[in-house]
């Protein structure tokens, strides 16, 4: 099924069960508006810290990981690592992490 096609099927359900006021037509462009902008605002692989923090990859105490931290009101990016057992940073004012990418 193409996206149009995806588009069209999930409008005509939509309003079928929650919008009878709207015409098929404007749930239609509402929902293809969505999809499109969807697109263009992909979700971020930064985590943040109050989200969750990292899961034990290897059997090691620690792994690297990638950090965003604040130091001076700035923002900086390094790689580090998490200690499981202490569940710790060895740098302070980490906000945000993520797995070093595979390349």
């Amino acid at each position: 099924m193409t996206r149009e096609a995806q588009i069209r099927q999930t409008a005509t359900e939509w309003l079928r069960y929650n919008h009878p006021t709207c015409t098929q037509d404007m749930l239609v462009e509402a929902f293809r508006c969505g999809a499109e902008w969807a697109d263009k605002h992909q979700p971020s692989p930064w985590i943040s810290v109050e989200e969750r923090l990292p899961e034990k990859v290897n059997k090691f105490l620690s792994d690297e990981v990638l950090v965003r931290y604040l130091r001076g009101g700035k923002e900086y990016t390094f790689v580090t690592h998490y200690d499981y057992e202490y569940q710790t940073w060895n740098i302070p004012n980490v906000t945000h992490w993520m797995p070093i990418p595979e390349v």
